[in-house]
């Protein structure tokens, strides 16, 4: 049976894939490219290959309405819209999706679940083939984050930045604050982002409260005059309504219908 390692490039895949090389070589480390990580995962994706470990990186191939979509920032804009929290539509259709499809059937897959997450990895995984098999030796092995710092150090690596996508909707303020500050480039195309979706679909953005604009004070870091541009469009596309979860969730179930729909025809 084939064996499988699903690499985000993060702290636990990489430990995890280290780990899997001194006990149980026989397996391949896939790496999926959607284009929404920040730039150095995919700089640490590089990095590990330079040092001599085998990683196969795929591109997603998601088709909407006779579209091929590689890269999920695309997916998004093309669609007016940002990702939202009660569906992960961009982890299945632009990760999940492209794993599944890639591997061979039946197989074992490792993911890199530390020991604080051992609640995620008993959580059933409903929607995946019943020929694949998930692992998590982190869990069975105990072994935490810091650990797992402690063994990308033993092997004489460089500790990579937590992975995820720089637009993820479950980013803490702290983190969009960091990204304004670190990356204006990047954050200026969620701002645009997110301008798109409150323009064509009314209330739908990153944050609980309000936009990212009023994350833009003036004399930040290449986004002078942002904040003034933004809340303009803002009361542009604002329309008469109370602020409500209830509505903002009935909104991102009825556009995820209307996306699911627009993949399947």
């Amino acid at each position: 049976m084939r064996k499988y390692l699903s690499h985000g490039a993060g702290v636990d895949s990489t430990a995890l894939m280290l780990l899997l090389l001194n006990e149980d070589p026989k397996f391949e480390s896939v790496f999926i490219d959607h284009g929404g990580d920040y730039p150095e995962t995919y700089e640490y994706v590089d990095y590990l290959i330079e040092k001599g470990y085998e990683i196969t990186v795929l591109k997603p191939s998601v088709i909407a309405k006779e579209v091929r979509y590689d890269n999920i920032y695309d997916y998004f804009w093309h669609y007016k819209s940002v990702p939202f929290r009660n569906y992960r539509i961009c982890t299945d259709k632009f990760k999940i999706q492209t794993f599944n499809k890639y591997v061979e059937k039946p197989c074992i897959v490792y993911l890199g679940y530390d020991w604080s997450e051992y609640d995620r990895a008993r959580k059933p995984k409903t929607k995946s083939p019943k020929s694949i098999e998930y692992q998590y030796p982190l869990v069975e092995k105990r072994i935490n984050r810091s650990q797992c710092k402690k063994i990308i150090r033993d092997h004489n690596l460089k500790v990579p930045r937590k992975s995820g996508c720089w637009f993820c909707p479950f980013q803490k303020l702290s983190d969009w604050k960091k990204l304004r500050d670190n990356y204006p480039e990047l954050f200026k195309k969620a701002m645009a982002m997110e301008d798109r979706a409150f323009s064509a679909r009314g209330k739908m953005g990153f944050l609980r409260k309000g936009k990212l604009s009023r994350l833009c004070p003036s004399g930040v870091q290449g986004l002078d005059g942002q904040a003034a541009y933004h809340e303009v469009v803002l009361s542009a596309s604002r329309r008469p309504r109370a602020s409500s979860t209830t509505r903002r969730r009935r909104q991102e179930n009825k556009l995820t219908r209307y996306l699911e729909a627009e993949s399947n025809g």
